[in-house]
Order: structure tokens, then sequence, then C-alpha cells
């Protein structure tokens, strides 16, 4: 472990040496490591004046004149290693790349200009992304707050202030970064600067970190500097080598491009099978050893190759080089050419090793024109808050930092959320179901459904699945399956049959990787704040794969449509435009009505499989078909990979896996006897329009009921809903589900239990209001401010006019797409003139238009570029 002690000071000048000695002196005694110094006021002949036997200048920044300067200062007995520095031209910016206990950390010195520039910012994160692959320490004066509530005294801030500000978040943000003293004090005030002209105190002094570091401060505070009209900043990092992947091996899909892979594996494959085939009984365990050979032989062949290409490079570099060497003493056009071949040769080795890196990185981004990789790095920093989680509370409120601990969190929750609390049994799901008038599929169906699976089936699925996935824990991915399936396709089918016929997958294959992914506006500190991905093995997946693709044809005829999630030809649009009719219908109706939008607690992952196997009974699917689907669910285990951490597997008593293709088919199933029973109650009184009864509307878990007197109808929700949670598992979180009152002759004080009542709500990513007119507004402007907002933050790339055409069609089109199917009416007057006008002001970088936007709009083939035409 290394304790690093960080200070970033405006030091105000240290062009006299009482002051420059003292400074240093002062440095010495404080124990400080890593000094970032704004306002050095030397020029670049004089920054040698700041070495002594304690401190070494190891990167600055001039001006032309004794202004400005940014130093960075390191002490001589520090144990770091300095990969390379840099800095800008003018005085403002400065940075060392360095390896800290083998982490790669840039520590950055940042002066901003006094008065209010807001372009300053944009350099500032054009300049950042220079360092991707590095955790960023930036001490700075950035002469503008956070926040002006916290970070600022006295008067309101000016338009150019708060407008400067605003740019400095954006920057912050962007990059990942976070405030290391506001970390420790997160409402606290403290100041670093007292300005005499406005008699106002502000902190625009910080020392700023990447998220993945914050786990790291032991310490930040503000420290009195009499030597400048400045405070400083002062943080202590205790760092620790990152902790190393966790070892989970991945096949390697470029080698399928390879035909002396493709046919060695086939002939070795050959052998093995001759050999293994009939010394086991059971296939499940042959299909083991089969996964095994393929890890075997492509660890092997890969290592084959890199070797290979190793000594090929080397001994490319070799032959360069002397070729380089006799060509400067002698010149030669043949020797020339020898040179140009030799540099294009090792060229293609070292493209073809990016081009992997690119792959196995799933940077699918693709810009055209200059400079994309800067787009690319923004848009990993970006996703590192994502992908990175650097703090989480443990079930006795703690903040965890550590990896090793954040991981043991996670898995104590995931191991309590998928245990069993059933209190349901079989003549309590008989007497529910019983009750409802449910859909059953006829005899020759659930034959049809219990069918033995076929070759056949099993290529048929594997050709429709998703190229470029994340295998399971085995790394196999769909694309070996599906080059060698002549090969692998039979042993696949012998093993499915067997298990299906013992009842259960050997427990080696049932096992999943659950991958983390934080819900938007979510708290990144708590466990349930996260989605669960399963990431599930191949031939795990195919196999529920060929179930679902047998039970969707079904699922019309089984699940009402006021279902619309998962099932095949029906929308999310559909739910909308139902709700907008109802709205504007009971708008001039003389009884109260409201909508009531639910809020399901982990829906997904409590479904009890007791009340699952009941339903699936209930609905006819047959003895047989159910117990192919038990399959899945007997001893399935799942470990959780937190970044660089995973976990011991544990057991899964309940829920449905998202990521398994037959979970969503099962949850809608699930969900069925719940609607029917909404819809056959007494005492839950729908909506009526023109004699058409409207009860409940479902998108998967996300439920809207259709009350009329809701005053009455509410409390017989509450008790239907808690009945069935006590069966399913499926609970509603009634503090965070809301009540949107439609009409004025709803009264709020008839309501006798404690549902918010709102004035709107969102819904399928739509913000739904009492009122049309009110959505279609609200709605078109929201998202033509955001897209406004995102282009102003994109404008700053160095991307070419094709690149932003491509942000463009990428980013902004899906995004007006969606609107329009979720709203089928006309958008406010104006509104495409804005938006052309917004996207024409980002593709120009704010300057005046050189091509007619309709030039652009045509296509190709006549001179334009595809310019989406809104």
């Amino acid at each position: 472990m290394t304790d690093l002690n960080i200070l970033s000071c405006n030091i105000n000048g240290l062009n006299g040496p009482h002051k420059r000695i003292g400074f240093l002196d002062f440095l010495r005694r404080r124990k400080i490591d890593i000094v970032l110094v704004q306002e050095s006021h030397l020029k670049e002949e004089d920054v040698h004046r700041c070495n002594n036997k304690f401190y070494e200048v190891v990167s600055h920044s001039s001006s032309d004149t004794k202004t400005k300067g940014v130093l960075i200062l390191v002490r001589r007995t520090l144990n770091i290693t300095i990969l390379d520095k840099g800095c800008d031209t003018d005085g403002r910016i400065t940075h060392i790349k360095t390896i800290v206990e083998n982490r790669n950390i840039v520590f950055i010195s940042v002066y901003a200009p006094c008065t209010p520039d807001p372009t300053f910012f944009s350099v500032l994160s054009t300049y950042l992304l220079k360092f991707s692959d590095f955790e960023i320490v930036l001490g700075a004066d950035m002469n503008s707050v956070m926040s002006h509530t916290l970070d600022r005294s006295g008067p309101k801030e000016s338009h150019s202030q708060a407008f400067c500000s605003d740019k400095l978040r954006l920057c912050v943000t962007s990059a990942s970064l976070v405030d290391s003293w506001r970390l420790l004090n997160p409402s606290a005030k403290s100041f670093t600067f007292f300005s005499a002209t406005h008699k106002s105190y502000s902190r625009i002094d910080y020392i700023f970190i990447s998220t993945s570091l914050s786990s790291a401060v032991r310490d930040a505070d503000i420290c009195s500097l009499s030597l400048s009209d400045h405070d400083g900043n002062l943080c202590r990092l205790s760092l620790i080598p990152r902790p190393s992947r966790a070892t989970r091996w991945r096949f390697n899909p470029k080698l399928l491009q390879d035909e002396n892979f493709c046919s060695q594996f086939r002939n070795k494959f050959a052998e093995f099978i001759e050999i293994n085939q009939g010394s086991v009984d059971d296939p499940r365990t042959l299909w083991n050893a089969v996964k095994g050979f393929i890890r075997n032989n492509s660890i092997s062949y890969a290592s084959f190759l890199q070797k290979k290409r190793h000594k090929k490079i080397a001994e490319l570099e070799s032959q360069l080089q002397n070729l380089t060497r006799e060509n400067q003493r002698c010149f030669s056009d043949s020797t020339l050419s020898k040179i140009m071949a030799v540099r294009s040769e090792l060229n293609s080795l070292l493209r073809s090793r990016a081009e992997f890196l690119i792959q196995r990185c799933r940077q699918n981004y693709y810009f055209q024109g200059s400079r994309p990789s800067h787009l690319l790095a923004l848009r990993i920093r970006n996703s590192e808050k994502f992908a990175n989680i650097s703090a989480v509370k443990s079930q006795s409120g703690l903040i965890m930092t550590d990896p090793k601990d954040i991981n043991i969190s996670f898995h104590s929750f995931y191991s309590n959320l998928y245990t069993s609390s059933a209190v349901g049994d079989p003549d309590s799901f008989t007497s529910f179901l019983s009750n409802l008038d449910l859909p059953r599929l006829s005899d020759s169906d659930s034959d049809y459904l219990a069918e033995p699976i076929t070759l056949q089936e099993l290529e048929s699925a594997i050709r429709s699945m998703n190229k470029g996935k994340s295998p399971g824990l085995d790394g196999i991915p769909v694309e070996l399956y599906s080059t060698f399936w002549s090969d692998l396709g039979p042993l696949m089918l012998d093993m499915i049959n067997f298990s299906v016929t013992q009842g259960s997958f050997h427990p080696s294959i049932n096992i999943a990787v659950i991958s983390l992914l934080l819900k938007k506006d979510k708290d990144p500190t708590s466990c349930s704040s996260y989605r669960p991905l399963s990431l599930i093995g191949t031939d795990v997946k195919l196999y529920a794969k060929v179930l679902s693709r047998r039970l969707e044809k079904f699922m019309n005829r089984l699940v009402h449509h006021d279902q619309t999630g998962f099932i095949k030809s029906r929308s999310a649009s559909d739910n909308l435009r139902r709700l907008y009719h109802i709205i504007n219908s009971t708008n001039s109706s003389f009884s109260p009505c409201a909508v009531l939008s639910l809020d399901a607690m982990k829906a997904f992952d409590q479904l009890e499989w007791n009340y699952l196997w009941a339903v699936l009974q209930h609905l006819g699917l047959g003895s047989s078909f159910i117990n192919m689907i038990k399959v899945l669910y007997v001893n399935p285990a799942a470990s959780v990979l937190t970044g660089s951490v995973c976990s011991n597997p544990f057991f899964i008593h309940r829920g449905t896996r998202q990521g398994c293709p037959l979970s969503p088919l099962l949850f809608a199933l699930s969900l069925e006897p719940l609607a029917q029973a909404v819809r056959r109650s007494q005492t839950i009184s729908p909506i009526i329009i023109r004699n058409t009864h409207h009860h409940i509307s479902l998108f998967a878990d996300d439920i809207l009921l259709f009350l009329e007197k809701p005053s009455h109808s509410i409390p017989h929700v509450l008790n239907l809903f808690d009945h069935f949670g006590s069966l399913s598992g499926f609970k509603i979180n009634w503090s965070k589900s809301c009540l949107l009152p439609l009409n004025s002759k709803f009264d709020p004080t008839s309501l006798s239990v404690s549902i918010p009542l709102v004035q709107n709500f969102k819904y399928l990513g739509i913000d739904v209001f009492p009122s049309l007119q009110e959505i279609l507004s609200k709605n078109y402007n929201s998202i033509l401010a955001k897209i406004s907002s995102d282009l102003e933050n994109w404008s700053h790339l160095p991307t070419s006019l094709q690149a932003r055409i491509s942000v463009i069609k990428m980013n902004v089109l899906p995004r007006i797409n969606f609107f329009s199917s979720m709203i089928p009416l006309a958008p406010p007057v104006g509104y495409w003139n804005k938006l052309d006008a917004c996207v024409s002001r980002y593709i120009w970088d704010g300057k005046r238009p050189r091509i007619k936007l309709t030039t652009l709009q045509r296509s190709r083939l006549h001179g334009g570029l595809s310019f989406p035409n809104f």
C-alpha cells in the first residue's frame, strides 16, 4: 500500500526567493508527496528555481510573461514511476502519467481564466480525453464553483458565472470525476478564496479524482496558506494494487476466421470423440468434456499464434532496423522498396492485434471522419460510473469501499433476494386459480409443446440468436457452436434430451454470472438500485430458446390483450394509445376517475416457482412440458460480478433470470391470473367508455389500473394485490406507486389509504398528464431541450462533419422516432423547425452552414449525406 499526500494550491507567484523557499519548506513540514501548483508566474527559464534536495519540478507550463503558469512537484524519495509528461502552450494545463502500486494514474494541474470563459472547459474536456486509460487526479483553480448554494457566499451569481459553473460541472461529470473534499463533506460549507471586490467567499480550488479512486480517499481538507490569497486543498490517498480481473476465459471469435484453426479443430475433435464417446453412459458428462476440449484447444492454438506473431514481429523489427541502417549508409531504391514491404507487413500484424483489442473491449461505436478515438474515449469515460461500483451500503448501513467487501455485500443481497419466502400451498393456489376464467390449451397443443427436441429446432434456434453477445461462465459464444454445428450439434442434442429425461442439467452447466447495471436515477450505493443481468451458458440459453419459440406460438391465446410486454404483434404504444383515449374521454365524465400506477418490487426476481408451476398446469401446458421447463430450475446457481471481483456461487430458489429467453414469457403467464382477477372483480370499478370496460393495462410488470370511483375501489385493490403477493411473491411498493386524478370530480380527502397523489407520472418513457395537450407539449418540449443540451455538450469534440451526422442518426433520430410512435399526435407548431435549427447548429459547430440542410438530406447517390429529414 502507498499513501499519497497531495496538495493543490494557487500560490499567486513564486518569483520571490523568500516566498519560494518558504513554500518548499512548508511542503517538507507537511510531508507532501505530490504538489499541483497554479499561478506560479514563473517563466520557462526560471522554473528550475523550484527544485531543491527534497522536491523536483517534473512538469510545468509557462506563459511568455510572468503570469499564469502551472507546476507539478514530486518528492524526490517518492516511489513512483513517471511514464510521460505534457502540457498546453498557454501556461494553464500540465500533467504527468505515472504508475503507482501498478495503477496507471495521471496527475494534472489546471489554472482556469479569472474572467468567465466557458470555452476553457471545452478545451479542458478535450485535453482529458487523452487519458481514457488512466485514473485521474486533477488539482485546479477553476475560478468557478460546483454549487452556488454550497460553494459560494454573498450575492446571487451573475449569468456568466452560472454559465461557467454549468460548464465546469459538465466537464467534471463527462470525465467521471468527483470532488474529493465534497466526497467526505457532502453538505458542509468551506471556502478557499475571499474576493475583496465582491466581499464574498467561494470554493474555487479543487482536487478532482476518478470515481474508481473514491474508495482510496482517506482524508480531504482545506488548509490555510499564509503565502497566498488562496487556501490549499489536501487529499490523502491510500492506494493498493487494483484487484486482478476475475478469471473468466472467453473464446476469441476471430479464430473462426482462421482456416487453419477450423481445420485443426475438426481433426482433433474427431479424434477426441472417437476416443471418448463410448467411455461414459451419461451424455451430460461427455458434453462437459467436450466444452473442456473446446477451451483447451482454443487456448493452445491462440498461444501458438501469439508466440508465432511475437516472433514474427521481432524478426520484422530487427529486419527493418538493419535495412534502415544499410540504406542510411548507402541509399538504394531496392533497399527502400524492401523497407516499405517490411514496414507494411509489420503494420498489418500490429493492426490485426489492434482490431482484436477493439473487439474485446466491445466498442461497437463507429464514427466516420477525424479522430474517432476521442469520441470513443469520452464514451468509455462516461460509462465508467456504471462499470465501476466504488462504494455500496452494507445491510447494517455502513459504506463499503473495498472491492472485496462490495462483492460480499452484493453476494449477500442476491442470495437473500433469491431465497424463497413462499407461504402458499397447492390448495391455496387451486382456490385462487379455480375462481378465474383462464384460457386453457388443448391436449393436442400440450402434446406439441412436449415433443422431443430435434436437431433442426436447435439449429434454427442457434441461427436466430444474436452474435457478439457475452457468453456465460464457460466462455463459449454462439459463433463457435454455429460454425461447428455439424460436429457439436448432435452431442448437444443428446445432452439436452438426456437432461430432460433425468430432470436436470449437470450442476456445472446451470451456473449464471450476474452482471449489474445501474438503473436510471437510482442511488449507486444501494444494492437494490442495480438490475441483475444473468449471463447464461450458450447451451442452456439455446435450450431455453427452443422452449420459448414453442411457447410463444400460444401466447396470444393464453394472455389477454391487456398485457403487451413480450407478446408478438403487441407493442408498448398500444398501452399509451389506450391511455390517451381514456384521458380524453374522462375529462368530461360526471364520475371521479383516476389512473393508479403501480411500482412492483423486484418482480422478476421474487416470482415463487411453486405458484408458477400451478399457473402453467392450470393453463393446460401439460406436465411433460412443465417438466421440461423445470430442468432450467433444478439447482440453478449464480455468481455476482462486481467490477473485477466474482463471488462464490450461491443457489437460486425463486425468480426468473433476466437474460434467459424463456423468462419473459413465464413472467407474463404468471401475471395473467392477477389481471384476470382484476377484470372479474365486482368491487373494483373500471372506467367505462362506450360500453367498453377498461380495467388494467400491463407492459411486463409496469401496471396501470383504470379506476372509476377510486376511493371505493382502492381498498379492494390493496386486498387483492396483497393476497396475490402472498401466493406469487409479486409485491407492490405502495409508497412509490401513485394515483393520477383524471378529472375534477375526484375528492382527495375521500381516499382512505396513503397512496401518493400526483399531477403527472412517467409511464413507458412518457410523462403522463391528465390532459392530452399537456402530454403533447411537455414531452415534445422536454425531448427537444434534452437533445439541444446533449448536442451542445458534444459540440466541443473534435469530429468531422460526417461524424456529427452519424451522431444525429444514431442518437437523435431514434429518440425522435420513439416519441413519435408513443405520442401519435402532431407536435407543437414550429417544432420541426426548432429541431432542424438545433441539429444544424451542432453539425456546423455554431458557424454559418456551408451546405443547405435539404442538400445534406439527399441520398448519397444524389450528392447528399442521407441526413435525417425530420
